[in-house]
């Protein structure tokens, strides 16, 4: 800390950073989160699960009567996924299984599909899906696709992503919650919590800093020369520049153009990380819900995402559930895409 403090404010403050923060005593909230995700991308295994789902909803008689939009908001509210697997470095290997439960067309379908990533290539097995059954005499086969970024790239991609982005956000952004006012599983051991959290108030600066800083910036790091060779990562300088001028227009556009501010209300837009004591991450939560009220006559469109992740046994030899497919029962990405006129 660069301030000045008095000897009696500095071991106040030291001493309830020791008991709120453990082992990541002497960090601002901001640096104790970067700091967690760096230590993610150090890991050597561990493994994961979580579940994303949607809500959605409609202020308006006419238009929330209507089939259209009555089964559109059945499959937003009643579909939700599940994920869990493994992950580990050397080898380098990853296993997830995603499993769906989706509404459509008026019936709820399950869906499973495994992904495997090592040696070199990615294998998701195609499952059944009653509402495309053009690709249904693939099912139960795995679509094969080649990976070439190295996972020592991938890790210091990662860890420098994490510095840029949030460089220019700064500590009124990150709040310390505690476990009770966002509802922290019980079976979570956190020995600190940090969340970035973005009010409705906040939200212009938030899209100024966003669109202005933060992602051109992650634009310019991303199209470096040593992430933006041959293979998964390649980004060029230019499509890069064609991006940010594109965020610039629409930062311009939200400067210049207040309206927009009485059209849009953020109830609430949080990134949760609990911290352990050994500056690992054992759970992670985003939640996001918001309003947009385009005119009066439309009506209001609410619109909302919460994502859960556990993380556990961290350098742990993984439980490795999937194996690799033999070549019979693989199709190859190219050609399957092929079959419709779609280039991969």
């Amino acid at each position: 800390m660069k301030k000045q403090l008095s000897l009696l404010s500095f071991l106040l403050i030291c001493s309830l950073a020791l008991a709120v923060a453990g082992c990541s005593s002497g960090r601002t909230a901001k640096e104790a989160v970067v700091a967690a995700y760096k230590q993610q991308n150090q890991l050597k295994a561990y493994s994961f699960s979580g579940t994303i789902k949607l809500h959605g909803g409609v202020k308006n008689d006419t238009l929330h009567n209507t089939p259209e939009v009555k089964m559109f908001l059945e499959a937003l509210n009643l579909s939700e996924l599940h994920y869990h697997g493994s992950t580990s470095v050397n080898p380098m290997r990853l296993e997830l299984t995603l499993d769906a439960n989706l509404a459509l067309e008026g019936t709820s379908t399950h869906i499973t599909m495994p992904i495997l990533m090592e040696q070199g290539k990615v294998w998701m097995k195609i499952p059944a899906v009653p509402a495309f059954p053009e690709i249904n005499k693939y099912t139960g086969k795995y679509l094969e696709s080649e990976y070439t970024a190295s996972k020592t790239v991938q890790n210091e991609l990662s860890s420098r992503l994490l510095d840029t982005f949030f460089s220019p956000f700064d500590a009124a952004y990150f709040i310390e919650p505690q476990s009770s006012d966002i509802g922290l599983p019980a079976d979570v051991a956190a020995d600190r919590i940090v969340a970035f959290r973005v009010t409705n108030d906040m939200l212009p600066q938030f899209l100024q800093t966003l669109l202005g800083t933060a992602l051109p910036k992650t634009l310019d790091l991303l199209a470096k020369s040593e992430f933006s060779g041959e293979g998964d990562l390649a980004f060029s300088k230019e499509r890069a520049d064609e991006l940010k001028a594109r965020l610039e227009a629409v930062r311009k556009q939200l400067q210049a153009d207040s309206d927009w501010k009485n059209q849009v209300e953020l109830k609430k837009a949080e990134f949760v990380t609990a911290i352990d004591k050994q500056n690992n991450m054992p759970y992670q939560r985003f939640a996001l819900d918001l309003e947009l009220t385009p005119d009066e006559q439309t009506g209001t469109f609410a619109f909302g995402a919460t994502i859960e992740q556990k993380m556990h046994t961290f350098n742990k030899e993984p439980h490795w559930e999937l194996t690799p497919p033999n070549a019979e029962e693989t199709i190859h990405s190219e050609d399957l895409f092929g079959l419709y006129g779609t280039s991969y």
